[in-house]
Protein backbone atom coordinates (compact mmCIF):
# COMPACT_ATOMS: atom_id res chain seq x y z
CA UNK A 1 0.00 0.00 0.00
CA UNK A 2 1.18 3.50 -0.73
CA UNK A 3 1.27 5.98 2.13
CA UNK A 4 -0.16 9.42 1.61
CA UNK A 5 0.79 12.40 3.75
CA UNK A 6 -2.20 14.67 4.14
CA UNK A 7 -1.60 18.29 5.14
CA UNK A 8 -4.88 18.33 7.07
CA UNK A 9 -3.73 15.57 9.40
CA UNK A 10 -1.30 15.67 12.28
CA UNK A 11 2.28 15.25 11.04
CA UNK A 12 2.50 11.79 12.58
CA UNK A 13 -0.77 10.64 11.01
CA UNK A 14 -0.75 9.04 7.56
CA UNK A 15 -3.53 7.98 5.20
CA UNK A 16 -3.44 4.68 3.35
CA UNK A 17 -3.49 4.97 -0.43
CA UNK A 18 -4.27 2.05 -2.73
CA UNK A 19 -1.50 0.03 -4.36
CA UNK A 20 -0.83 -1.54 -7.73
CA UNK A 21 -4.07 -1.75 -9.68
CA UNK A 22 -2.59 -4.11 -12.27
CA UNK A 23 -1.56 -6.67 -9.65
CA UNK A 24 -5.00 -6.77 -8.07
CA UNK A 25 -6.76 -6.81 -11.43
CA UNK A 26 -4.70 -9.83 -12.50
CA UNK A 27 -5.83 -11.60 -9.33
CA UNK A 28 -9.42 -11.30 -10.54
CA UNK A 29 -8.47 -13.17 -13.73
CA UNK A 30 -8.45 -10.22 -16.15
CA UNK A 31 -5.80 -10.59 -18.88
CA UNK A 32 -4.70 -7.17 -20.16
CA UNK A 33 -0.94 -7.43 -20.73
CA UNK A 34 -1.21 -7.40 -24.55
CA UNK A 35 -3.76 -4.57 -24.72
CA UNK A 36 -2.41 -1.12 -25.69
CA UNK A 37 -4.35 0.47 -22.84
CA UNK A 38 -2.95 -1.96 -20.25
CA UNK A 39 -5.41 -2.02 -17.30
CA UNK A 40 -7.73 0.47 -19.08
CA UNK A 41 -8.91 -2.58 -21.07
CA UNK A 42 -10.97 -3.63 -18.04
CA UNK A 43 -12.93 -0.36 -18.09
CA UNK A 44 -14.52 -1.54 -21.34
CA UNK A 45 -15.08 -5.26 -20.85
CA UNK A 46 -14.64 -6.04 -17.15
CA UNK A 47 -15.95 -3.08 -15.18
CA UNK A 48 -17.32 -5.45 -12.54
CA UNK A 49 -13.75 -6.63 -11.89
CA UNK A 50 -12.57 -3.01 -11.64
CA UNK A 51 -15.18 -2.42 -8.94
CA UNK A 52 -14.02 -5.56 -7.11
CA UNK A 53 -10.46 -4.17 -6.98
CA UNK A 54 -11.72 -0.86 -5.57
CA UNK A 55 -13.71 -2.77 -2.94
CA UNK A 56 -10.65 -4.85 -1.98
CA UNK A 57 -8.63 -1.69 -1.34
CA UNK A 58 -11.44 -0.16 0.71
CA UNK A 59 -11.92 -3.32 2.78
CA UNK A 60 -8.17 -3.29 3.50
CA UNK A 61 -8.61 0.19 4.99
CA UNK A 62 -7.44 2.45 2.18
CA UNK A 63 -8.66 5.98 2.65
CA UNK A 64 -7.66 7.22 -0.81
CA UNK A 65 -8.57 5.34 -3.98
CA UNK A 66 -7.17 6.26 -7.38
CA UNK A 67 -9.32 5.30 -10.35
CA UNK A 68 -8.29 2.80 -13.02
CA UNK A 69 -7.77 5.61 -15.53
CA UNK A 70 -3.98 6.07 -15.48
CA UNK A 71 -3.60 4.48 -18.94
CA UNK A 72 -7.03 5.55 -20.19
CA UNK A 73 -6.01 7.91 -22.98
CA UNK A 74 -8.06 8.64 -26.08
CA UNK A 75 -4.90 8.73 -28.21
CA UNK A 76 -3.75 5.38 -26.86
CA UNK A 77 -7.12 3.61 -27.10
CA UNK A 78 -8.35 5.05 -30.41
CA UNK A 79 -7.02 2.11 -32.50
CA UNK A 80 -9.30 -0.23 -30.51
CA UNK A 81 -12.38 1.89 -29.73
CA UNK A 82 -14.37 4.92 -30.84
CA UNK A 83 -14.02 8.19 -28.94
CA UNK A 84 -17.52 8.05 -27.39
CA UNK A 85 -16.88 4.53 -26.17
CA UNK A 86 -13.51 5.58 -24.70
CA UNK A 87 -15.06 8.49 -22.78
CA UNK A 88 -17.93 6.29 -21.59
CA UNK A 89 -15.54 3.61 -20.31
CA UNK A 90 -13.52 6.32 -18.50
CA UNK A 91 -16.70 7.50 -16.79
CA UNK A 92 -17.58 3.90 -15.92
CA UNK A 93 -14.23 3.49 -14.17
CA UNK A 94 -14.86 6.60 -12.05
CA UNK A 95 -18.47 5.62 -11.34
CA UNK A 96 -17.37 2.12 -10.29
CA UNK A 97 -15.18 3.69 -7.59
CA UNK A 98 -18.17 5.64 -6.27
CA UNK A 99 -20.31 2.49 -6.38
CA UNK A 100 -17.66 0.51 -4.50
CA UNK A 101 -17.41 3.23 -1.88
CA UNK A 102 -21.17 3.11 -1.32
CA UNK A 103 -21.26 -0.70 -1.30
CA UNK A 104 -18.59 -0.83 1.41
CA UNK A 105 -20.27 1.93 3.46
CA UNK A 106 -17.24 4.19 3.12
CA UNK A 107 -18.91 7.30 1.72
CA UNK A 108 -17.51 9.51 4.47
CA UNK A 109 -14.13 7.81 4.88
CA UNK A 110 -12.75 7.13 1.39
CA UNK A 111 -11.56 9.86 -0.96
CA UNK A 112 -11.60 9.09 -4.69
CA UNK A 113 -8.99 10.66 -6.97
CA UNK A 114 -9.22 10.40 -10.76
CA UNK A 115 -5.83 9.10 -11.91
CA UNK A 116 -4.24 10.59 -15.03
CA UNK A 117 -0.92 9.34 -16.35
CA UNK A 118 1.80 11.38 -17.98
CA UNK A 119 2.25 11.78 -21.72
CA UNK A 120 4.45 8.66 -21.51
CA UNK A 121 1.45 6.39 -20.92
CA UNK A 122 0.71 6.72 -24.64
CA UNK A 123 4.22 5.53 -25.47
CA UNK A 124 4.27 2.44 -23.21
CA UNK A 125 8.08 2.62 -23.03
CA UNK A 126 8.70 3.40 -19.35
CA UNK A 127 9.58 7.02 -20.07
CA UNK A 128 7.22 8.17 -17.31
CA UNK A 129 10.15 7.29 -15.03
CA UNK A 130 12.91 8.83 -17.14
CA UNK A 131 11.34 11.75 -19.01
CA UNK A 132 12.93 10.43 -22.21
CA UNK A 133 10.10 11.97 -24.24
CA UNK A 134 11.13 15.43 -22.99
CA UNK A 135 11.64 16.65 -26.57
CA UNK A 136 7.85 16.75 -26.85
CA UNK A 137 6.71 20.35 -27.08
CA UNK A 138 4.79 22.02 -24.25
CA UNK A 139 1.93 22.61 -26.70
CA UNK A 140 1.74 18.86 -27.41
CA UNK A 141 1.69 18.09 -23.68
CA UNK A 142 -1.14 20.59 -23.13
CA UNK A 143 -3.02 19.21 -26.14
CA UNK A 144 -2.55 15.71 -24.80
CA UNK A 145 -4.13 16.52 -21.46
CA UNK A 146 -6.80 18.65 -23.11
CA UNK A 147 -7.92 16.02 -25.60
CA UNK A 148 -7.82 13.06 -23.30
CA UNK A 149 -8.57 12.56 -19.67
CA UNK A 150 -9.38 16.06 -18.43
CA UNK A 151 -12.23 16.43 -20.90
CA UNK A 152 -13.55 13.05 -19.75
CA UNK A 153 -13.22 14.07 -16.11
CA UNK A 154 -15.45 17.08 -16.74
CA UNK A 155 -18.31 14.64 -17.31
CA UNK A 156 -17.75 12.86 -13.99
CA UNK A 157 -18.52 13.61 -10.39
CA UNK A 158 -15.11 13.71 -8.73
CA UNK A 159 -13.48 15.20 -5.66
CA UNK A 160 -10.00 15.49 -7.14
CA UNK A 161 -7.52 14.54 -9.83
CA UNK A 162 -4.06 13.07 -9.40
CA UNK A 163 -1.56 13.30 -12.23
CA UNK A 164 0.74 10.37 -11.53
CA UNK A 165 4.37 9.59 -12.37
CA UNK A 166 5.13 12.98 -13.90
CA UNK A 167 8.84 13.06 -14.84
CA UNK A 168 9.50 16.61 -16.13
CA UNK A 169 8.80 20.18 -15.11
CA UNK A 170 7.57 20.77 -18.67
CA UNK A 171 4.73 18.34 -17.87
CA UNK A 172 4.00 20.16 -14.62
CA UNK A 173 3.73 23.46 -16.49
CA UNK A 174 1.36 21.87 -19.04
CA UNK A 175 -0.77 20.44 -16.22
CA UNK A 176 -0.93 23.83 -14.50
CA UNK A 177 -1.95 25.52 -17.75
CA UNK A 178 -4.64 22.95 -18.51
CA UNK A 179 -6.10 22.48 -15.03
CA UNK A 180 -6.42 26.08 -13.78
CA UNK A 181 -10.22 25.83 -13.62
CA UNK A 182 -10.22 22.58 -11.65
CA UNK A 183 -10.59 22.70 -7.86
CA UNK A 184 -8.44 19.89 -6.51
CA UNK A 185 -5.37 18.84 -8.52
CA UNK A 186 -2.47 16.79 -7.18
CA UNK A 187 0.74 16.07 -9.08
CA UNK A 188 2.83 13.03 -8.18
CA UNK A 189 6.36 13.48 -9.52
CA UNK A 190 9.07 11.03 -10.56
CA UNK A 191 11.85 13.59 -10.89
CA UNK A 192 15.51 13.04 -10.05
Amino acid sequence: LKIWLDEKREKSELALLDGSFSTELQRTGVQFEDHPGWTAYANFDCIDKVRVVYEVWMKLGCEIITTNTYHHSIDLLRPCNGEEEIVSAFQNAVNAAHDARSATNNDQKVRILVSIGSYATKLRDGSEYTGAYAATTPAELVRSHTKTEIDSVNCCIFPGIIFETIPTMKDVEAIIERSQKLDDVIVSLSLN
